[in-house]
């Protein structure tokens, strides 16, 4: 179906691309109740693999303090790097899959 044939499912999308990215790099970040801690804790020596996983339980509120403190300071800092990834990984999902110049030109308007 063209993007011109069917606007909204085309946007919806686009959008729902841009959010599973977005998900897919913040799932990544090396804390632990994440994957990426687990990567980072199987890749780590036993003794310190050990040491790490004992900080799992501080995890979940280390991961909610990062996604609320800077909203509710105004820092963009955490946000501007994710948006560097994921704009990063749509990119490159796009260019594979042959669709990159119509979505990116939308993404700019």
């Amino acid at each position: 179906v063209a993007p011109e044939r069917a606007p909204w499912l085309y946007a919806n999308l686009s959008r729902s691309l841009v959010v599973n990215c977005a998900l897919g790099v913040f799932n990544l970040l090396p804390i632990l109740p994440l994957d990426g801690g687990r990567v980072l804790r199987s890749l780590l020596p036993e003794a310190l693999g050990a040491a790490y996983a004992r900080s799992e339980r501080f995890g979940l509120l280390f991961v909610i303090t990062l996604l609320m403190l800077p909203a509710l300071l105004g820092i963009t800092i955490v946000a501007d790097a994710l948006s560097i990834l994921v704009e990063g990984m749509v990119r490159a999902l796009l260019f594979i899959s042959g669709n990159d110049q119509a979505v990116l030109n939308e993404m700019a308007m």
